[in-house]
């Protein structure tokens, strides 16, 4: 049997209570009979140390990627910011405005109010 076609399950290794003997028996019994024990076992341990390296390089890539995220993620925070405090003194203008506005106009700023509340 070769590598590429012997199966290897990681699903345990993820358990709490992983026991690595108990798997290595278990991959053992599962090897064809025509393949000698040593055959297989390096077979499995070469597959093993692929997969290990793949699941490494994986790991690396996602942790630069987020890496990555993070500076632009406070510069979208830091637009958000500016752009709240934008708005803020854009609502604070219009609000001035209104209260200049004379008094027979109170019904628009009443609707304005109706419609805006102001937390500030």
């Amino acid at each position: 049997m070769g590598l590429g076609t012997m199966m290897v399950d990681l699903a345990s290794f993820g358990e709490e209570k992983f026991n690595a003997k108990g798997w290595v028996n278990a991959a053992c019994k599962a090897r064809h009979p025509d393949d000698s024990m040593e055959k297989y076992l390096g077979d499995l341990e070469m597959k093993l140390q692929l997969m290990a390296e793949s699941i490494a390089g994986s790991l690396e890539e996602q942790s630069a990627q987020a890496l990555l995220r993070v500076p632009r993620a406070s510069r979208d925070v830091l637009r958000i910011r500016d752009d709240a405090i934008s708005l803020r003194s854009t609502v604070s203008a219009v609000l001035n405005k209104l209260n200049q506005v004379p008094l027979s106009l109170s019904l628009s700023r009443c609707l304005f109010y109706g419609i805006y509340r102001p937390s500030f």
